[in-house]
């Protein structure tokens, strides 16, 4: 079900397609549209070759926050005509606004539901900066590509009516690269005499956490797709990305 989504790089080692998952109504999330990855500042020349060339990417959407890009950096890709757009979401798994409640005391689906809540217009810009036909082939990242990129995930396969057992799948896929996620990170800070982006994770999702998320999501705000309306984007856009994301089953009219 997940093995051909992933594109296995020599930098990131969680990048990988957002499509090929079946909706409930008998179509599937179109591939080559949507990507999900950890931090691109790892990208090798291959890799930029890569994604450019065989993927045709064309716009890549950064999660993080401006002091976390000034100190690990992103790959400069305007050269090869790739447009970065700076839509960052403040992680609550690090801490770095803990507002009235500490999310150290916090389950993480109660921390994600906080930050949903908390940026709602952060998410927003983030999907409509992805939803732009003229700017596809895209990816969008953090930086191990677990919280706030499995948040913007979630948020769009709901959208496009996948399976919620499947859309809990995807978000935990990026626990299966975490080891190799963290020694690639080690490796590339310690040539450039630098502390790695990614180091020992110590909030890792798990089923249960993703589910009561959704449950959560659907009780506040009805659906993802009115979230996401309510975010900025309107029903109309996003019935038009679930119209571009989402092919039609054989049966449908």
């Amino acid at each position: 079900m997940h093995a051909h989504r992933w594109v296995d790089l020599e930098g990131p080692s969680n990048f990988r397609d957002l499509g090929g998952l079946p909706t409930v109504d008998g179509g599937r999330v179109r591939t080559g549209l949507l990507y999900r990855s950890d931090s691109l500042a790892l990208l090798s020349e291959a890799d930029v070759d890569r994604v450019t060339g065989e993927l045709g990417l064309r716009r890549v959407v950064d999660l993080r926050s401006g002091p976390e890009i000034g100190r690990h950096g992103q790959t400069d890709l305007s050269a090869v005509g790739v447009e970065i757009v700076h839509a960052p979401i403040v992680d609550e798994t690090r801490g770095e606004q803990r507002g009235i409640e500490d999310p150290a005391r916090l389950t993480l689906d109660r921390i994600y539901l906080l930050m949903l809540e908390r940026f709602r217009d952060r998410f927003g810009a983030a999907v409509a900066a992805l939803a732009d036909p003229a700017h596809q082939p895209a990816v969008f990242h953090c930086a191990a590509g677990k919280d706030r990129t499995g948040l913007i995930g979630a948020l769009i396969l709901e959208t496009c009516g996948v399976e919620r057992r499947l859309v809990i799948e995807d978000f935990l896929l990026t626990n299966d690269r975490m080891d190799t996620m963290i020694d690639r990170h080690r490796s590339h800070a310690a040539a450039r005499d630098k502390d790695p982006e990614i180091e020992r994770q110590t909030l890792f999702p798990t089923a249960e956490n993703i589910a009561l998320m959704l449950d959560g999501l659907d009780a506040t705000y009805g659906s993802a797709a009115e979230y996401l309306a309510g975010a900025g984007l309107g029903e109309a856009r996003v019935e038009g990305l679930r119209g571009l994301l989402v092919e039609p089953g054989a049966g449908a009219a």
